[in-house]
């Protein structure tokens, strides 16, 4: 993500923190009425720039526990989902949601910031890891 066009590191501290940031704030937004709510967002800020990686490259493998090497697009699917039903759970203590949130801003954000970037994401999806 050091490469991306516009500053070395700019982009990724852009990433990092407006996925923090904005998971918080719709996290907290969604849950205003519950008074023991609290959102960090920096998992978020996580997730935001794995996401974003997946968008340059998504065949580039992502270490499952370090170990076993899966495809970012199928990990980050898997990611999506799970994250999406644990968010629906009630009685969670993490702010599965704000995972989510962080991956969707680590998405959008590349894909509005740099042009062909969405053009490039498909033709590399479909021309497969070969």
């Amino acid at each position: 993500l050091t490469d991306m066009p516009g500053g070395r590191y700019s982009q990724t501290l852009i990433l990092y923190f407006g996925g923090g940031i904005i998971s918080s704030l719709v996290s907290t937004e969604r849950k205003k009425n519950d008074e023991t709510y609290l959102s960090i967002g920096a998992s978020a800020g996580v997730s935001s720039l794995v996401f974003a990686s997946i968008c340059f490259n998504p065949w580039s493998p992502i270490y499952f526990f370090g170990l076993l090497p899966i495809p970012g697009i199928f990990f980050g699917a898997t990611y999506l989902f799970y994250s999406y039903a644990m968010g629906k759970r009630a009685e969670q203590r993490i702010d599965h949601m704000a995972h989510f949130y962080g991956a969707a801003f680590g998405v959008l954000y590349p894909m509005l910031a740099f042009r062909g970037l969405s053009t490039h994401f498909i033709n590399t999806l479909l021309h497969g890891p070969w």
